[in-house]
């Protein structure tokens, strides 16, 4: 939990502030996609990611390029069964068309995709209609997600990855904390320094806390 050992040049983006910024552009997103399955279009919405993360961000004052980074973070290069909208089989009933890019409701389990997935769905019978639910497309479910992330942590002061697992600030001190992987923060700090490095972004003003 102690900050003063991530003060280097890579690690110190977990105290990135992740407010949304204008000059991470769509074509700023795209860098961070390529190579990844999100490279191109996405399905349902036949849009290009980078589009939906740079319109999620903006309709929710959050980063874009944050939001990018950490879908590919949480379902690697090639996608998943979050992702892909395929069929699966839960509580004896079977879902299709589901997305669930930042794996929100995925609680530590054997199948937590599923319970991401069931989450995405408004819960098993599909009640549940906060945060634009269902996620049955891509938009859907990134504008939703951003959404999700931006009134729970965002604007409650858990505006950098440092604060969003570790949460001492005033509202709901040490409890409200982002994700069970103790290392997440490292490891997602370290991916959005190279985004920045890669895609020029160094040089200009950036706001740590």
């Amino acid at each position: 939990m102690d900050p003063r050992n991530f003060i280097n040049k890579m690690n110190i983006f977990m105290f990135l502030n992740l407010g949304y910024k204008e000059s991470e552009t769509a074509e700023v997103i795209q860098k961070v996609l390529d190579g990844t399955f999100m490279s191109g279009n996405a399905p349902v919405d036949n849009r290009r990611y980078a589009d939906l993360f740079f319109e999620g961000g903006r309709n929710n004052r959050i980063s874009g390029l944050y939001l990018a980074v950490l879908a590919r973070l949480e379902q690697g290069t090639n996608g998943s069964a979050a992702t892909s909208g395929a069929a699966f089989s839960y509580g004896g009933r079977t879902y299709s068309g589901l997305y669930n890019f930042f794996n929100i409701g995925a609680v530590s389990d054997a199948e937590n995709w599923k319970l991401g997935l069931i989450y995405a769905n408004g819960g098993a019978n599909g009640t549940e209609t906060s945060y634009n639910r269902p996620w049955n497309s891509p938009s859907r479910a990134i504008n939703g997600g951003a959404e999700w992330i931006a009134e729970g942590y965002i604007s409650d002061g858990q505006d950098t990855m440092y604060l969003m697992k570790f949460n001492i600030t005033p509202v709901g001190t040490y409890g409200h904390q982002y994700m069970t992987n103790i290392r997440g923060v490292y490891i997602k700090s370290e991916s959005m320094f190279f985004t920045y490095y890669d895609t020029g972004n160094l040089a200009r003003d950036l706001t740590f806390s």
